[in-house]
């Protein structure tokens, strides 16, 4: 049993290979100034275009075939936890819960 690989970097170069009926993407994840990954994303491709735009970071979890290619397994967004703990502040500003005293 292969092991899998997890990464995190950011998104570029975002390039769709394939769009019939199992849709193809290819993308460069950039984990550091060095490191750079070319990936593929067949499962729940769509919704990974949809989704994610050049400069989001993302964590991805993944094998490797025998071309050396990263293909993605699992992918998560992290611009999703950022956003909602924004919006918890906004509530929180807005409301103007910073006023109240500590009891």
């Amino acid at each position: 049993m292969e092991k899998g690989i997890c990464l995190k970097g950011s998104v570029e170069k975002i390039k769709v290979l394939k769009l019939e009926e199992a849709p193809l993407i290819r993308f460069t994840l950039t984990v550091n100034e060095v490191y750079k990954e070319n990936c593929l994303i067949k499962s729940n491709a769509l919704n990974f275009l949809y989704l994610v735009t050049e400069g989001k970071t993302i964590v991805l979890f993944g094998k490797r075939n025998k071309r050396n290619q990263f293909i993605v397994q699992k992918y998560h967004i992290m611009w999703k936890l950022y956003l909602r703990n924004k919006v918890s502040m906004m509530k929180i500003l807005k409301e103007g819960m910073w006023k109240r005293p500590i009891e």
